[in-house]
């Protein structure tokens, strides 16, 4: 298991997050991701 964010690299002790697919993902980025797939989900169904 990695100890930095799989995308922007913070350091796991810094900040909180969890572990997605086998990789740790800090919050920050894991609220960016949530976001995108929220609006992917939103332009799909117009």
């Amino acid at each position: 298991m990695e100890d930095k964010c799989r995308f922007c690299e913070s350091e796991h002790k810094d900040i909180d997050g969890m572990y997605f697919f086998g990789h740790w993902i800090c919050r920050h980025c894991l609220e960016k991701i949530q976001k995108r797939l929220e609006e992917s989900q939103y332009k799909v169904g117009d």
